[in-house]
């Protein structure tokens, strides 16, 4: 039994000994990655750069080395700072609440960046699209020391390595779909797109709550737990009905050979009465 409960308890635990989380749990840190992948697509490595060097700057050369020196310095900080964030994040164990800071500060940072336009057209200057790209980055970098740290405290041992590469690929994926997404539908359409697919997906979830909370009233109202009581009950009598039958044995019901008090039985032959009219008295 003790190695039962060891067993299960290993089970139950992460890797750092901590309870760990259940399914969903698991898949949404997964999800994570699907959801912050799209910046480094669309902004830090294939689209925006291209477009931030020919055409805001104007000079191909000169905006890549304006890229390259901003993402280069950002970086240098973040890798000072990651042992600092590191500890941060093992000794607090807050992640959560840093990693809902950091993509509250990223969202706003990726709407600011539809307004870069050359000449300052949309509003923003050269630096401050260089300001906004380098705090995503920064932000990004530091998001990934936090969420990474997670895993061990959520997973157990045997379940660390799926989980990462699971995080990869849903990585990879939405990477492909943001990059599909926009050169098939272009910047034009693809807002009206995401918000109608996430019309469907809110439709689709209302509904599915709708039909469960309709379920749910259906069976509460049909009172199903007397019926279910009065067979459980029933079962158990034919549990036991079944156990007393088995135990039945006439071998071993009692006779007067084997009295429960242990006396010997009276083995005195009983004497037949004297039929009348024999002639015989006591009385000589």
């Amino acid at each position: 039994m003790q190695a039962g409960e060891a067993a299960l308890t290993a089970v139950e635990l992460s890797s750092t000994g901590e309870h760990a989380a259940d399914r969903r749990g698991q898949f949404s840190w997964a999800l994570v990655e699907f959801a912050r992948s799209p910046y480094l697509g669309l902004i830090f490595i294939f689209v925006f750069p291209p477009y931030f060097a020919t055409t805001i700057v104007g000079d191909a050369v000169r905006g890549q080395e304006m890229w390259g020196l901003a993402n280069t310095l950002v970086s240098m900080v973040i890798g000072a700072l990651a042992p600092i964030l590191g500890a941060i994040s093992d000794r607090q164990g807050r992640r959560k609440t840093w990693l809902a800071g950091i993509f509250a500060i990223m969202v706003p940072c990726c709407f600011a960046l539809w307004y870069a336009m050359p000449g300052a057209q949309g509003g923003l200057s050269v630096t401050m699209i260089l300001v906004l790209t380098a705090t995503l980055l920064g932000c990004f970098l530091i998001s990934e020391v936090f969420h990474n740290s997670m895993l061990p405290s959520i997973a157990q041992p045997e379940r660390i390595g799926m989980l990462s590469g699971l995080g990869l690929s849903l990585n990879n994926l939405g990477n492909m779909l943001a990059l599909i997404g926009l050169l098939v539908l272009g910047p034009e359409r693809l807002p009206g797109v995401a918000r109608t697919v996430g019309g469907f997906v809110r439709k689709a979830r209302t509904s599915w709550i709708s039909l469960r909370n309709t379920i749910e009233a259906e069976l509460a109202e049909s009172d199903l737990s007397t019926p279910i009581k009065r067979t459980s009950e029933e079962l158990k009598q034919i549990g036991k009905d079944l156990t007393d039958t088995a135990a039945f044995r006439p071998d071993k019901q009692k006779t007067p050979e084997n009295k429960v008090d242990g006396s010997m039985p009276d083995t005195t032959e009983p004497v037949p009465p004297s039929a009348p009219g024999d002639g015989k008295s006591d009385n000589v």
